[in-house]
């Protein structure tokens, strides 16, 4: 009877231990690979002035010793006037005008770039009369002057970078004419006035023409990404 007792609790241990081990190796014994990624992105950077605009403010209606009788802008002999323009771009993450390490600091995609200007009405005289001359200035720097209109709408156009007054970009580069924000161009005439007699004739020619020469003058500037 011990006998047959002993057997029965070996029989149970035998079986427990079958159990457990089967219970064991179907939870630790598994192979197992798993993988991952990730990925994020921004918005590319453009850093064109969205509000830039320009306003040519060019003639007045009356300077020192001279006024319109009827409120139109006029010009004469012993008169200038400049005014401004800009086409501002600003580094991200930097100062104005200061292209620090770590920012960003061109624009991250590709683009054109125009600067066109033009010059309409009756201006024939004006190119004719080496007393008058148009002005073209960058900042505080040297004053360039143009006898005619022709010449001075060569020079603004080729602030692109290009002759034709447009020029393609690619991401990371700037045009030279405008790198920042307070890139400010001036641009304006100048018609002496001489005590003696020199150059009155076309002068007085053009103060008493039967048909007034008259001008009107346009800059549009822009930036268009490229597709």
């Amino acid at each position: 009877m011990k006998k047959n007792s002993t057997m029965r609790v070996a029989a149970l241990l035998m079986t427990l231990t079958l159990v457990t081990t089967c219970f064991v190796g179907a939870t630790f014994a598994k192979y197992v690979t798993s993988t991952s990624g990730e990925d994020k992105a921004r918005v590319a950077y453009w850093g064109f002035d969205q509000a830039a605009k320009t306003t040519i403010d060019m003639f007045d209606d009356s300077y020192t010793n001279v006024a319109s009788s009827n409120d139109d802008n006029v010009v004469a002999p012993g008169t200038s006037k400049t005014t401004t323009f800009a086409f501002g771009y600003t580094p991200k993450g930097a100062e104005v005008n200061s292209l620090t390490a770590g920012a960003i600091a061109m624009p991250e995609v590709a683009y054109t770039f125009k600067v066109d200007a033009s010059i309409t009405g009756d201006y024939d005289a004006l190119d004719a009369n080496s007393n008058f001359v148009w002005t073209l200035q960058k900042g505080e720097g040297t004053v360039n002057k143009y006898q005619t209109v022709e010449a001075l709408i060569a020079a603004v156009k080729a602030l692109s970078g290009d002759a034709s007054g447009s020029k393609d970009y690619t991401a990371g580069q700037l045009p030279d004419a405008f790198t920042s924000a307070d890139e400010v161009y001036k641009i304006g005439w100048d018609w002496t006035f001489y005590a003696d007699d020199a150059g009155d004739e076309a002068d007085t020619a053009m103060g008493n023409a039967q048909d007034l020469d008259d001008v009107t003058f346009t800059i549009t500037i822009s930036a268009t990404q490229i597709n």
